[in-house]
């Protein structure tokens, strides 16, 4: 027999002029881009079971949390073990999951944003912990905790050699020439590991290829948690930052990590001024962005390659011209 019972409480659904016990919606700030940690995300309603009066709660942003391969916004209420899930601009109480700390969930009002982010940090902590297998989140755990070591000790290596140079670098200083808004901590503890964070490490710290694809193979399998990754990808991924970032900055190819990063500006702020350069050129030319992304313009819909024919076969089979002029020669030689 079907259950009655929603595996989710979706947003948007059901919610009209006299919202019901259950239901969830987003706020109309936060649609619009306003999505800082801490500030509020939607709305619940909820009634106690033994009370009829239906009370509107404050969902609180807790940042992002990956689930599978896919990232969701993470949503709490102050002193409720619930957890909110959002994707696609809409918002549902995750059903069959709570939090075993969330009564100790204060609210995230009055916090400074470095204070917001340790919060938000913490939450997201006891989200993956309480939707993740044991079995897994321990050997997650033991991953990132290798990989927080990894990146602290190339760090400190970069930092012992480029004070022989009598260069004074620090972890902060290698830390803002990533990005701006960085600090020590995003560099050498990040909270999820993933593929750009090592890439962006990797290019700051100016390592080795073998070095750098190891480090970029290990984030990249714990943000994706798929075997796809391998020496030879992660290292043709590296050289071809490092090919781009030398032609953006020549600074860095020439000094390497003694690259005085107060004057270059981060990293982040270059690969994006040169994106909305590439793409300001090709509004100006009037040219395909999948052309300038380096994707063929071909693959229309008047391209050989889908073209179909429903004459041979009940389904669809897409063929080339130039297979089936071979099957045609084929065919001429056997007659």
């Amino acid at each position: 027999m079907k259950s009655k019972k929603p595996l989710h409480t979706w947003g948007s659904k059901g919610v009209g002029k006299n919202p019901k016990s259950g239901d969830c919606k987003l706020s109309a700030k936060w649609k619009n881009g306003d999505r800082k940690l801490g500030r509020t995300m939607g709305s619940f309603w909820h009634a106690h079971p033994n009370s009829k009066m239906v009370k509107k709660l404050r969902i609180c942003y807790a940042g992002v949390v990956t689930i599978g391969m896919v990232p969701h916004h993470l949503g709490v209420v102050a002193w409720k073990p619930w957890i909110f899930l959002s994707r696609y601009n809409e918002i549902w109480k995750l059903d069959g999951a709570s939090l075993d700390d969330g009564n100790r969930i204060p609210p995230p009002g009055g916090l400074k944003p470095p204070q917001q982010k340790i919060w938000a940090d913490g939450i997201a902590r006891l989200v993956a912990d309480a939707l993740t297998p044991k079995k897994e989140l321990i050997i997650m755990n033991e991953a990132k905790r290798r990989y927080h070591a990894l990146v602290a000790a190339l760090v400190n290596e970069r930092c012992i050699k480029a004070a022989t140079y009598g260069r004074k670098r620090t972890p902060t200083a290698y830390a803002k020439g990533v990005s701006g808004d960085w600090v020590a901590a995003d560099l050498l503890r990040p909270r999820e590991p993933t593929l750009m964070h090592a890439l962006m490490t990797a290019l700051v710290l100016a390592l080795p290829a073998e070095r750098a694809s190891e480090l970029i193979k290990l984030g990249a399998w714990l943000e994706y948690r798929i075997p796809l990754f391998n020496s030879e990808s992660s290292m043709a991924l590296y050289h071809n930052a490092c090919w781009q970032l030398s032609r953006l900055c020549p600074t860095w190819h020439a000094e390497s990590f003694l690259c005085d990063w107060n004057l270059l500006g981060p990293l982040d702020s270059m690969f994006y001024n040169q994106f909305l350069r590439t793409m300001g050129v090709a509004s100006a030319r009037e040219l395909p962005i999948e052309s300038i992304a380096g994707c063929g313009v071909n693959y229309g819909a008047e391209a050989p390659e889908w073209r179909t024919d429903a004459s041979r076969c009940s389904s669809f089979t897409v063929e080339s011209e130039e297979q089936a002029r071979h099957k045609m020669y084929e065919e001429e030689w056997e007659e």
